[in-house]
């Protein structure tokens, strides 16, 4: 069970207000530690210096790691309030030491902020009871050249969920190409067929990583054009 990224799926650190909560800098990273359930237990937090958080519950008692935190399959009612606790102190990390952003993962937060910084756009959010939905619109006449959404993997796959890591939940961004383009475009890692949206003009784009910034900055600038010529 990863707890840490479940907690802090969508934030970015803010290095400078680690030492004010009280991180130490040990090693190239920050540490953290706090007692909880009066004194039983030690939770002890490491961010290592590219905003990787990692963590471990320590059972005082016994002076050894508390394992049963991450067992999915122990669920009593101590074990619960051990890992409710730390989890406590990890949202509570969140809010004073990161920023929060508006999507889970940290490329399409940087896709956002491309589009900001270039051409001064932000997405709106019209399905409202649809969290991580964001379109992009040519502000002269409103016309979609982006659209951000976050949907179990298998649907961009089109079939039925075959591992547990199809049925993860993904963020895609869906951007219109040029028809001729497509063909060639589906044939690198990360590019699909585009999921919810005419497949004969759009492709949708994993923003895992799996896709270098630059190409996806570029597909956006070809999308964009699109919106933009009178037809």
């Amino acid at each position: 069970m990863d707890i840490e990224n479940e907690i802090f799926a969508g934030y970015e650190l803010s290095y400078e207000k680690l030492e004010k909560f009280g991180f130490k800098e040990e090693s190239n990273s920050y540490i953290y530690s706090e007692d909880f359930l009066n004194g039983a237990f030690k939770a002890i937090v490491t961010i290592t210096d590219n905003s990787e958080v990692s963590g471990k519950v320590i059972d005082l008692d016994l002076n050894e790691e508390y394992l049963p935190l991450r067992a999915e399959s122990r669920s009593g009612g101590f074990v619960n309030t051990v890992r409710e606790e730390y989890k406590n102190i990890l949202e509570k990390i969140a809010l004073n030491c990161f920023i929060k952003k508006p999507f889970l993962y940290s490329q399409t937060n940087k896709i956002v902020d491309f589009i900001k910084e270039k051409y001064k756009e932000e997405a709106d959010h019209p399905f409202k009871k649809l969290d991580g939905y964001g379109v992009f619109r040519y502000p002269k006449n409103k016309k979609w050249y982006a659209l951000i959404m976050s949907i179990p993997k298998y649907r961009l796959l089109k079939k039925e969920p075959e591992t547990s890591g199809d049925e993860k939940t993904v963020e895609i961004i869906n951007l219109k190409a040029d028809k001729e383009s497509i063909e060639g475009l589906l044939k690198i890692d990360g590019i699909y067929p585009s999921y919810h949206m005419n497949r004969a003009n759009w492709i949708s784009i994993l923003l895992d990583g799996s896709v270098e910034d630059k190409t996806i900055e570029g597909l956006i600038d070809i999308s964009r054009n699109f919106a933009i010529i009178k037809k």
